[in-house]
């Protein structure tokens, strides 16, 4: 149960949120969203716990795990660390969305010419594949289900390809296949990973600003996200993580933390709340 004391920073965090990330700012519920349980079935086999657990981001919206609405609601603790958390990143991602999508372009931009040269044929390839995709979340959710109408479509896409398509064009797709990796972790892992730890740095100064520490146990679960399914292995070397966690709170106690423009203003709400004691 929320004290009056978070109820009102609670409101207060989320009146600046709804000001600052204008009127499509809004709190979403997973278990209310038809896409969240689509997800959750494509993910399932590095996350099984997407639905549950995690709290994600789309623009200016979160999606709440399933089972969160009462907490968000009564305006508990953890809903305005966690609020703050998603703050930062529509922060950040207000001005660098279009570099994280720029390796993402450059893999399609590989994939055009596939495309133009074989024309129907290559078009056939991935709609077999959305086609395995699709059979894979109507039958029962299970993972050997999901694998099996995946690698039906992915079988159908490699059958027709080398029937109809060139082998020229086969070694462009298979080289666009195979650089896709190395983009998608130079854009989309390396940078989602300075995001996220932007993103819990400032969850961390809210423990920090209110109890006078960040502990071991919540360091120890950061880093568990980082390197695990929840997000899909994306920086996946505990020492380098722990490292950097360290690192961003010695800033958090010397108060640099405070030249971030967002933290400062969470900061000031918790303090004009009481919830955080004056220690700068």
């Amino acid at each position: 149960m929320a004290s009056p004391m978070e109820q009102k920073a609670g409101d207060m965090l989320l009146n600046l949120c709804r000001k600052k990330f204008g009127a499509d700012y809004k709190d979403r519920f997973k278990e209310e969203e038809k896409s969240s349980a689509i997800l959750a079935h494509l993910v399932a086999p590095f996350n099984p716990d997407y639905m549950r657990y995690n709290t994600t981001r789309n623009y200016n919206q979160i999606f709440w795990g399933a089972g969160r609405k009462l907490q968000v609601l009564a305006r508990e603790w953890w809903t305005f660390k966690t609020r703050a958390h998603e703050g930062q990143h529509m922060v950040d991602w207000s001005w660098l969305k279009w570099i994280y999508g720029l390796p993402h372009l450059l893999f399609l931009a590989l994939l055009i010419p596939f495309f133009i040269y074989g024309k129907l044929w290559a078009l056939a390839c991935f709609g077999m594949l959305v086609a395995g995709l699709g059979l894979g979340y109507l039958w029962p959710r299970k993972k050997a289900w999901f694998f099996t109408w995946t690698a039906l479509g992915m079988g159908a896409c490699i059958g027709i390809g080398v029937w109809k398509v060139p082998w020229s064009m086969l070694w462009l797709g298979a080289g666009a296949l195979c650089a896709s990796p190395l983009l998608n972790w130079i854009g989309a892992a390396a940078g989602r990973a300075i995001g996220e730890i932007r993103g819990y740095t400032v969850s961390m100064a809210c423990n920090y600003w209110r109890y006078g520490s960040v502990q071991q146990s919540t360091i120890d679960w950061i880093v568990k996200q980082f390197v695990g399914g929840s997000y899909y292995f994306m920086l996946p070397w505990k020492s380098i993580i722990t490292k950097v966690l360290n690192r961003q709170i010695k800033k958090i106690e010397d108060g640099r933390i405070l030249k971030n423009p967002w933290a400062a203003e969470v900061h000031s709400i918790m303090r004009d709340t009481g919830i955080a004691p004056e220690r700068y």
